[in-house]
């Protein structure tokens, strides 16, 4: 028996924010010398925030849609999803989520990270990160070359000057 999403919503909101917390909590433990507008851990600390403000906000849809009654999940009631014709419209109906799974994709993406966090050392995160964004994007569909140098070039080198320039923190 599948669990309807609410119940899912419900749970990920549960652990999302059990997350957020423990993040909250070791972030504290980072002070540093000028306290914590300085400090190594503020950076943490705002993520957590935000993590645990989303995590309220899905126990809160979580909560909502499970008084609204049952929503179906992905797969399940194909014959609320077939046509006039008795076909399923649906593209996943009756299909397992490892079925419609994108596996090449999957390994692609992972293989494509393993990459990056081996040339950062090597080349500079920044330099790494404009190659890791150019194989990404082109890996999720994206094929407007424009698009992708403006995405894989800008990112990194804006990064680079808030965290360099601006905050002086060193990259690695």
């Amino acid at each position: 028996m599948r669990r309807s999403s609410a119940a899912i919503d419900l749970m990920e909101g549960v652990v999302f924010g059990a997350i957020a917390l423990a993040v909250l909590l070791y972030s504290r433990s980072l002070s540093g010398i000028l306290g914590l507008s300085m400090s190594p851990g503020l950076f943490p600390a705002v993520s957590a925030v935000a993590l645990l403000f989303v995590s309220v906000l899905l126990i809160a849809e979580g909560a909502r849609a499970g008084k609204a009654g049952p929503r179906m999940t992905s797969g399940e009631g194909a014959s609320s999803a077939s046509g006039a014709d008795g076909s399923a419209q649906g593209s996943a109906a009756g299909v397992s989520p490892s079925e419609t799974m994108d596996w090449k994709g999957i390994v692609i993406v992972f293989v494509t990270s393993l990459i990056y966090v081996w040339l950062i050392p090597r080349i500079s995160f920044t330099w790494a990160s404009v190659l890791y964004l150019f194989a990404f994007l082109y890996e999720m569909g994206e094929r407007r070359w424009t698009m992708m140098a403006v995405v894989a070039l800008g990112s990194p080198w804006v990064l680079y000057f808030i965290f360099s320039v601006l905050l002086k923190v060193a990259l690695p």
